[in-house]
């Protein structure tokens, strides 16, 4: 049985093929994605290697038009569909048990040596070039700009791990009302982990969804280590 999945905004098609009883999760891209794709499912291979409760990479085809990639299904509902439906115990069981997947892909570090300092730089140059073309300033915006030319060293040698850098509950998946895995690898990064808090106002409110909370915390280390089941990424594994 075929049948084609339509959520998310990935330029690539989904399905989920039942043969027997066995699901399986395919993902057919365009040949320009090859290379990410590769990528992508190498990386896939390294996180069951962590035990990391995500799809497993059983094959990658490609051929002059397309690649496939054929993953393990995880069965279950993304937990944005159903998180209001839960007690508050099952939304806090389920965010302590993402928080402890998410410490698990941060153990995976970069291949390679990478560079953050000059990266990061070259990535706010370019920032800031488009933001001057604006005529919208912010307040008191050479103080911010002083504060970030004067900080660049700070990323020096710093550690790089994997990020999933999508984290949220539509790629958390619950299965009988509890935790089953985490899905969508299409975004991963290779960053220092404290750049997930870029995006932790959406991430935030999320997990203090599952946690049962009825509004946004003031963030404190406290906070985090409730939010990521224990984990923060300034904290040593």
């Amino acid at each position: 049985m075929l049948e084609k999945i339509d959520k998310g905004y990935s330029p690539d098609e989904k399905y989920i093929v039942t043969i027997g009883q066995t699901k399986y999760f395919i993902r057919l891209s365009d040949m320009k994605y090859h290379e990410k794709r590769k990528i992508e499912f190498s990386l896939l291979r390294e996180l069951e290697k962590q035990g990391v409760q995500t799809h497993k990479a059983i094959e990658y085809k490609r051929d002059a038009n397309l690649s496939v990639m054929l993953l393990s299904y995880i069965e279950g509902t993304p937990a944005d569909e159903i998180i209001k439906n839960l007690s508050d115990m099952e939304k806090f069981t389920i965010g302590f048990a993402a928080g402890k997947e998410l410490r698990k892909i941060h153990q995976l570090q970069a291949p390679h040596p990478m560079n953050r300092e000059a990266e990061q730089r070259k990535k706010f140059n370019y920032y800031l070039s488009e933001y001057q073309k604006v005529r919208f300033k912010i307040p008191q915006e050479q103080k911010i700009l002083d504060y970030i030319n004067h900080n660049f060293h700070l990323l020096k040698d710093r550690p790089v791990t994997l990020l999933h850098d999508d984290f949220h509950l539509g790629h958390i998946i619950i299965f009988n009302r509890d935790f089953n895995g985490v899905i969508d690898f299409n975004g991963l990064i290779l960053e220092i982990p404290i750049m997930i808090f870029i995006i932790f106002p959406c991430l935030a409110e999320d997990l203090v969804f599952l946690i049962g909370l009825d509004k946004l915390m003031v963030i404190s280390q406290r906070h985090l280590m409730i939010l990521f089941g224990g984990y923060s990424p300034y904290m040593q594994p």
